[in-house]
């Protein structure tokens, strides 16, 4: 069955302006020439030391770049994004009368109007602009618009109106961060928290902010931390809480939701305790952490 939840941590702002693609294009993590009507993308702003500020998925609409932001951090990403503002002619604004809605399950590219599961790949529909996740098409579809229109629209297609917490285990089962949640701002490199593997940042379109840092670390470092998922026989405390093996802590607790979690794992100590046969603990309760079939840890003694 597929299901469709509205998400409300989620809100939507609208950049415009004869400077607005080149001045984004030297801000985020993504390369920007490649967003068009038809291709969303999957982006992030950093700090000048390469460390995550905000995630963000950003479509085309017209000549207006629209982007699906954390809700309770949208006027903090606004402040940040006037910062770089200067002369440039870009104007920046919240778009409240529009919201993000979720489409998962086997139909939901069906119902959204989509003509194929390719990751990014997008398109008018159900009243706004659908789009395949650009991080993992697995995961489904999702569509900015006006949420009671969206909801009106997937009601001719047989959809199941879900709630979020639907979608938040269909994407912790699938290893994919939520915002803050799973990203705390200023703690985390980006590529430690997946975002090459999740189409979130491109190596070839020149600078950025961050992006010295980021590429040495794909260049010259073996990353010694990894967004990994959690799964648990109980409902998961809500973190941030420490992982322990032993009475070593290997790395935290992100956000849950029942038996299913995101944890930033350091490496070599979850090996070790792997090797100790030491059990991984949060809160007390014993939760085994998984390596997501998308991300292959080639380099890493874990591939066994």
């Amino acid at each position: 069955m597929s299901l469709a939840s509205p998400l409300p941590d989620r809100a939507v702002l609208k950049i415009n302006g004869s400077d607005a693609h080149g001045w984004l294009q030297g801000l985020v993590t993504q390369d920007i020439d490649l967003l068009s009507p038809s291709r969303a993308l999957y982006s992030a702003l950093l700090t000048p030391q390469g460390k995550l500020l905000f995630d963000f998925f950003l479509v085309q609409s017209g000549e207006d770049i629209l982007i699906d932001c954390e809700a309770a951090r949208k006027d903090d990403l606004i402040k940040r994004l006037m910062l770089y503002k200067l002369r440039s002619s870009v104007d920046i604004a919240e778009m409240e009368n529009l919201g993000v809605v979720a489409l998962f399950g086997p139909r939901s590219v069906e119902a959204s109007g989509l003509a194929e599961r390719v990751a990014g790949s997008a398109h008018p529909a159900l009243g706004g602009i659908a789009f395949v996740d650009p991080r993992l098409a697995m995961i489904g579809v999702r569509v900015i618009g006006n949420v009671a229109k969206i909801e009106e629209e997937l009601d001719y297609a047989d959809i199941e109106f879900g709630n979020p917490e639907a979608y938040d285990q269909a994407r912790l089962k699938l290893g994919l961060p939520n915002g803050s949640k799973d990203l705390p701002p200023d703690a985390s490199f980006a590529l430690e928290s997946n975002f090459a593997e999740l189409n979130g940042v491109s190596f070839t379109k020149g600078c950025f902010i961050g992006q010295e840092v980021t590429a040495r670390t794909k260049h010259k470092t073996t990353l010694r931390k990894r967004l990994l998922p959690l799964s648990c026989t109980e409902d998961l405390p809500e973190g941030p809480l420490p992982l322990t093996g032993g009475t070593s802590e290997i790395g935290t607790l992100l956000s849950s939701c029942g038996g299913l979690g995101l944890g930033l794992i350091r490496l070599d100590r979850w090996e070790a305790a792997r090797q100790r046969g030491v059990p991984i603990k949060a809160a007390g309760q014993t939760v085994e952490i998984e390596i997501p079939f998308w991300l292959p840890l080639m380099s890493s003694p874990l591939t066994e």
